[in-house]
């Protein structure tokens, strides 16, 4: 069993292989998602064939090369520098009233 943390996203199939619950399979399932990826998708383990992550397994895991999270609400956090680039300010100008007759 793990003694370490173990980087699931450049551990040998040997360091894998010392994780709760993981074996040959599993181990080699791991590298195959991070081949295909480039680093080991978090919510893809859970449906890795006759693997169940457990509390056990994410004590010794990290991940060093995932990507940044994408937010649907990041456009909204943006500093006005940030969108001014995206976007023109708009400048309101207040128009004189008409007379009406």
């Amino acid at each position: 069993m793990a003694s370490r943390i173990i980087d699931v996203d450049t551990a040998s199939f040997v360091e894998l292989k010392t994780l709760p619950n993981v074996g040959d399979k599993t181990a080699q399932s791991i590298i195959n998602l991070r081949e295909e990826f480039g680093y080991v998708p978090k919510e893809r383990l859970s449906s890795l064939s006759g693997f169940r992550p457990t509390t056990e397994f994410w004590r010794y895991v990290t991940f060093s090369k995932q990507p940044p999270e994408e937010n649907e609400d990041s456009q909204a956090e943006q500093t006005p520098s940030e969108t001014s680039a995206e976007q023109p300010e708009k400048t309101l100008v207040a128009q004189p009233r008409q007379k009406l007759n």
